[in-house]
């Protein structure tokens, strides 16, 4: 046990990369410019088009994390940021991993919004607090699969969330 305790502080803590409702995750924030998202995490993987914009991707050593562009009228901006990895976390340890009971107690008014089927059988279900600009997706097990940041009451977020959900169904 003293090992252990010995080898957690002499490593430190795992890397945990900061996950603010309404306002971005990590480097990448809500309304930020393509360019900007882009050279904050490098070149992502292909883009893939949405209805309403398109999605970059990241796997691997960053984690699994997208950004949805909508355009605002002067430009693509990231518009929703979705993270899957559970090193990706709220300051109180909401994030993909954890439970549903930590999301209910960090965001007590966050509503049930629908049920993603997805053709492997697999259930999601869709959480959203609108004013604190954040939406989680929940597994049969009752733990959170991913965490979606986007602006507090957006007139467009039910638009952009069905081009998520189309784009996380995909086989």
């Amino acid at each position: 046990m003293l090992a252990s305790c010995l080898a957690i502080c002499l490593l430190g803590q795992p890397k945990t990369t900061p996950i603010v409702p309404g306002s971005g995750i990590g480097a990448v924030n809500v309304g930020m410019p393509v360019a900007g998202v882009r050279a904050k995490m490098g070149g992502g993987d292909k883009p893939a088009p949405t209805s309403n914009g398109f999605i970059d991707s990241w796997q691997g050593k960053r984690g699994n994390f997208a950004v949805m562009y909508w355009d605002n009228g002067s430009g693509y901006v990231a518009d929703c940021i979705v993270a899957t990895s559970p090193s990706f976390r709220t300051a109180k340890g909401c994030g993909p991993g954890a439970s549903m009971a930590t999301f209910k107690t960090e965001f007590p008014k966050a509503t049930k919004r629908g049920v993603i089927k997805l053709k492997s059988g697999k259930r999601m279900t869709s959480y959203r607090q609108t004013d604190a600009g954040l939406t989680f997706l929940v597994g049969d097990d009752n733990k959170c699969i991913l965490v979606v940041v986007h602006p507090a009451k957006p007139a467009h977020v039910d638009d952009v969330m069905e081009d998520l959900w189309a784009y996380t169904a995909r086989p």
